[in-house]
């Protein structure tokens, strides 16, 4: 139990500069420590260019906990003036089609990055490139 706490915190600490944490998470039996190394890593990364894949990643752990709308809740409290929002917006978009089958809800989230204005002058015209 040692050596898989040991290795999931070394795989933690590796993974979040890189794309593999949400894997790590979501191929762990080992949860409970997850849990309190996401949390360090949340607050590790607060402020940098990490933090939104990491609280996507923390997102995913909920999710497969069954907590669907705590992961919700962590991606609502992104604010539209954060540079993550776009990226949060779009977690929010995926989670809202994929685990709730709500096309409504999923529109929503690319409708209100076209209207929030976030991300300075002319990205609301780039959102709008990209919702088509």
């Amino acid at each position: 139990m040692e050596r898989q706490a040991r290795l999931v915190r070394q795989s933690v600490h590796l993974c979040c500069t890189a794309d593999r944490l949400p894997y790590l998470l979501r191929h762990t039996t080992l949860s409970c420590i997850t849990l309190q190394y996401i949390q360090d890593a949340i607050r590790e990364f607060e402020g940098t260019s990490e933090e939104v894949r990491v609280t996507v990643a923390d997102c995913e752990l909920a999710i497969a906990r069954g907590d669907v709308e705590g992961a919700l809740k962590k991606l609502r409290r992104i604010p539209n003036t954060s540079p993550h929002y776009v990226k949060a917006r779009m977690a929010m978009a995926d989670i809202y089609l994929r685990h709730r089958k709500d096309k409504t809800a999923y529109i929503k989230c690319y409708m209100d990055l076209v209207v929030s204005g976030a991300g300075g002058r002319g990205a609301g015209l780039q959102r709008a490139v990209l919702v088509g």
